[in-house]
């Protein structure tokens, strides 16, 4: 996701969307499927890890949520080492819990 949200499109596209969806529901729903999208392939690696549903919630949220806080609302371009130190930090805390 950190590549994806870097891109400049692709941030333009959410943003779009975000100011789209307060008046028609339809690209509510498409930034919906768009985000989860992104997301999968976190979902993906830790269910094959054998995190449970809600922790990988959890866990998704607390490694998208700075990323895409950056990319789309402060609008600087997400550092590749954040990125990836904040995957080693969430998954630390699976780890030892």
């Amino acid at each position: 996701m950190g590549n994806r949200s870097r891109d400049k499109p692709v941030g333009a596209f959410l943003q779009a969307r975000v100011g789209a969806s307060a008046s028609d529901p339809e690209a509510g729903e498409l930034r919906h499927r768009y985000v989860e999208d992104l997301l999968a392939p976190f979902h993906a690696a830790l269910r094959e890890a054998g995190v449970g549903r809600t922790d990988r919630e959890d866990a998704v949220s607390a490694i998208a949520s700075p990323l895409l806080l950056d990319a789309l609302l402060l609008d600087k371009p997400t550092a590749r080492t954040r990125a990836h130190r904040t995957v080693d930090d969430v998954v630390a805390k699976l780890v030892t819990s």
